[in-house]
C-alpha cells in the first residue's frame, strides 16, 4: 500500500530490478562483509551494492500498467491518494516486463 506517494517511493520496485538483472541497477564489484554467527563463528557475506551512478529511472510508468491490469486500486483516505497493490502480481508483472525490456524503466528510454 502507498499511502499519499508515487510508485517513486515503490521500493520494492527495485527487487524486481535484480531478480530481472537489469544491467544498470547493481555495481560491478561484489563487497565483502563479515558477521559473527550465535556460535561466534566467523560469516562472509558477499554481496553487490546498489550503482548510485545509473541512469535516472522513472517508476511512475508502472502505474498505469498495474492500473490496467487490475491488480491496483486507488482510493483516498483523507487527502491522501491510495495505491493498493496486490504485490505478488506486481513482481510477476514487473520481473517479465524487465526481462524482455530492462531499459522499460530508465527515464526517456522509450
Amino acid at each position: 500500500m502507498l499511502i499519499g506517494v508515487d510508485q517513486e517511493s515503490n521500493t520494492s520496485i527495485h527487487s524486481c530490478e535484480e531478480i530481472a538483472e537489469v544491467p544498470y541497477h547493481l555495481q560491478e564489484e561484489i563487497t565483502e562483509a563479515y558477521v559473527i554467527g550465535y556460535k561466534g563463528e566467523r560469516i562472509v557475506i558477499r554481496n553487490r551494492l546498489h550503482n548510485w551512478n545509473k541512469p535516472p529511472t522513472d517508476f511512475n510508468k508502472l502505474d498505469w500498467i498495474f492500473y490496467e491490469k487490475g491488480i491496483m486500486r486507488i482510493g483516498k483516505i483523507g487527502n491522501s491518494i491510495i495505491r493498493l497493490i496486490e504485490a505478488d502480481k506486481m513482481f510477476e508483472i514487473t520481473v517479465e516486463l524487465l526481462r524482455r525490456q530492462p531499459y522499460f524503466l530508465v527515464k526517456n528510454s522509450g
